[in-house]
Order: C-alpha cells, then sequence, then structure tokens
C-alpha cells in the first residue's frame, strides 16, 4: 500500500494534479465486525449455506473473560467480533472487508482517473497517444490488511469517500460510536 501511494503521489505531482489521502486504521479490526453482518456478508456473496452455519456455530454462545493478577472475572457474552486465534480469522475480516468496501463505493465513480497498458509494451510511450489497448480505471482506495487509504483530488472528493466508507460501515455493523 505505501509503495502504491508513494507511486500515486508521484504521478499526481508530476501531471500537477492535488492529492488528498485519508488513512483509515480500524481500531481491532477483527474484534470489531458484527456477526450477523458477517452471515449476511458470507451468504451474499456465494458461501454455502453449510459453511456460513460451520462459521455461525463457532462465534454463536462464545464467552470471555479477563484475567488479571492470577485471578479471573466472570464471563460475559462476546457479541461482536472473530474468534481469537482462529485460522480463519483473516479471510472473515478480508471477505468482510471487500464487501464494505464494494457497499460504499459500486457506484462511485469519484477518485483517481488512470489509464493503462493493457499489453506488454508498456515502456513505449507514443503507445499512450492510442486509445487501443487501453484500460481506464479509477483508483480510490489502497488496502493493507486492515488499513484504508482512500484517494481523491479534491477534498470535497475525499469528504465524500469519507462518508461512504462511514455509512457502508454502519450499514454491516462495523461502526460504533464509543460512548
Amino acid at each position: 500500500m505505501i509503495f502504491s501511494a508513494r507511486h500515486l503521489q508521484e504521478k499526481c505531482l508530476e501531471l500537477y494534479k492535488d492529492l488528498y489521502l485519508i488513512f483509515i486504521d480500524l481500531t481491532k479490526a477483527f474484534d470489531s465486525v458484527n456477526k450477523s453482518g458477517l452471515r449476511a456478508v458470507l451468504s451474499r456473496v456465494g458461501c454455502p449455506d453449510k459453511f456460513v452455519k460451520i462459521v455461525q456455530s463457532f462465534h454463536d454462545g462464545m464467552l470471555a473473560s479477563v484475567l488479571d493478577g492470577g485471578s479471573a472475572s466472570s464471563t460475559f457474552s462476546v457479541t461482536y467480533g472473530t474468534k481469537q486465534g482462529c485460522i480463519l480469522a483473516p479471510l472473515l475480516f478480508s471477505i468482510f472487508f471487500a464487501m464494505l468496501l464494494y457497499v460504499a463505493f459500486h457506484d462511485c465513480t469519484v477518485g483517481i482517473p488512470l489509464t493503462f497498458r493493457t499489453d506488454h509494451n508498456l515502456f513505449n510511450l507514443r503507445k499512450f497517444q492510442s486509445q487501443t489497448k487501453t484500460t481506464f480505471t479509477i483508483i480510490r482506495e489502497l488496502l493493507f490488511a486492515d488499513d484504508c487509504a482512500l484517494a481523491a483530488h479534491t477534498l470535497q472528493e475525499a469528504q465524500m469517500l469519507l462518508d461512504r466508507f462511514i455509512a457502508a460501515s454502519r450499514c454491516l455493523g462495523l461502526y460504533r460510536m464509543s460512548a
């Protein structure tokens, strides 16, 4: 992500374009996943019902206690998050986060427009003049694990991307307001 952000910054400087990046670090990301939202996401992306029920059985009825100075607290129900130490936790979070980004940006045209070559001849700059064998896309999010950076050319566009990200987070139950 850092390499891509740096390269994007260099290209914007070369083209005299402003670049606004909003870095999002989800605190305790694996612990903030809404369990019912996770089940809905897994079903929506086409996971078999049997798999969704197995994942649900891992997380339903999960209890925890806090160990402090050798004494354990009374148990309490864990209502958010993926199971600690579960080998599936990173994969489940990645699927959940990908759906969050889809919900936030599937119909969005804001971001950094990018035209690139789709053939092997990247270093022949004259070929960029032609419209054949080029592809257009929009870069709006850069990802690494549970970190995300949103990219735009204007402050207003950056704010709109952040608002959409927060709305999608609330929709899927990831975003929790602190009291």
